[in-house]
């Protein structure tokens, strides 16, 4: 019975999640096809060789640069991921949309990089996931 109703959350919090994770479940695919370097390191992380950012969580898909895999980015990315649980369909507006402009911008701008961890919505992964920043 215990784990009937662990299925039941489950299958509800994918529905819940269901944009996102039909946009993670497509990048894992593309990367899959396209450059057969995915690497599965349990609870829905994968490590690409290839990927083009440090990382990226897409519901209860988590795509991680290999070279950029630590402790540190992991807890991140799982707090991104209960920030998904939380929002559910807003998350690609709430968190998503503007994690994206954050990070495109820190890469042209020093004093944005600088400060990366301590904007919205990198602190409250950081404050979800468990890492002090």
């Amino acid at each position: 019975m215990v784990s009937m109703i662990r299925y039941l959350i489950r299958f509800v919090l994918f529905i819940w999640q269901l944009p996102q994770n039909l946009i993670g479940l497509g990048v894992l695919l593309y990367y899959y096809l396209r450059y057969h370097k995915i690497q599965s390191v349990g609870k829905g992380i994968f490590l690409s060789t290839q990927f083009c950012s440090g990382g990226v969580c897409l519901g209860d898909i988590i795509i991680l640069k290999a070279n950029q895999d630590s402790d540190f980015s992991r807890r991140h990315e799982l707090g991104h991921r209960r920030q998904s649980m939380i929002l559910g369909p807003l998350y690609l507006f709430i968190v998503g949309l503007p994690s994206a402009c954050i990070n495109i911008a820190a890469r042209f701008s020093p004093r944005i990089s600088a400060s990366y961890y301590q904007r919205f919505p990198e602190n409250w992964a950081n404050k979800l996931g468990g890492n002090d920043s």
